[in-house]
């Protein structure tokens, strides 16, 4: 009973704000248990978050539509949405170790192999790429940045439509630092995604100039330290 319970507030986390945030944090553990055992109860929690995206992913874009301003109500949630989205994008940031790896002063804890990990979450962050919100977009490509390895190409594509869709992601000083730290770290440890493929080389320029057409100096160096890479 108490699973059909939390189940169902998982999939309409939405209809359910604080009772789905609740279930979410109540369950954090099992993002990615460092016990082989519990990799069934990881899956299923996965999954759950994964059908909760799907209102999430409606309730975001029903707002923010062209045809005219959203009402209080789908304005509220989309609030909802935008709190689940956030709950769940620092959680899994947490759960990949990413927080240590960004923090060399804390202990790491115990946690599952991480190329499992990334290939199970890689569809979460996905979705989470069309909820632009900075708070959001910067998990997402943090969460990258650390779990790319499992699937360079798959995982960049998703950071830069995460990145290129937030237009207010662009102007947070934040933002900028974890987006050209993420095209550093892949410009150096997976430059093989770039060499020869228009898609991905195309897609680091589309990032950069995101940042370029606001006058970021660091963007428009890094532009120039690229084009000679790959010229």
């Amino acid at each position: 009973m108490a699973a059909a319970v939390l189940a169902a507030w998982f999939i309409a986390p939405v209809d359910h704000r604080e009772r789905a945030t609740a279930a979410l944090h109540c369950l954090s553990g099992l993002l990615n248990p460092a016990d082989p055992g519990l990799r069934t109860a990881q899956e299923r929690v996965l999954s759950l978050a994964q059908k909760g995206l799907e209102q999430v992913r409606a309730a975001f874009a029903g707002a923010a539509r062209p045809s005219g301003a959203a009402d209080e109500k789908q304005q509220a949630r989309a609030e909802s949405a935008a709190t689940f989205a956030d709950d769940l994008a620092r959680l899994l940031y947490s759960a990949s170790g990413a927080s240590e790896a960004n923090h060399p002063t804390q202990t790491p804890a115990a946690r599952g192999d991480l190329r499992r990990f990334a290939f199970l979450v890689l569809h979460l962050l996905d979705a989470l790429s069309e909820i632009h919100v900075p708070r959001v977009t910067v998990n997402i490509v943090q969460t990258i940045d650390h779990i790319a390895s499992a699937a360079p190409k798959r995982a960049f594509l998703i950071a830069v439509g995460a990145v290129t869709g937030d237009e207010t992601y662009w102007r947070e000083p934040a933002g900028v630092d974890a987006a050209l730290q993420l095209v550093r770290h892949f410009a150096a440890d997976y430059r093989a995604i770039f060499l020869g493929d228009d898609e991905t080389t195309a897609a680091v320029r589309r990032l950069l100039e995101s940042f370029v057409r606001l006058g970021w100096h660091q963007a428009i160096e890094l532009a120039e330290e690229l084009d000679e890479l790959f010229s």
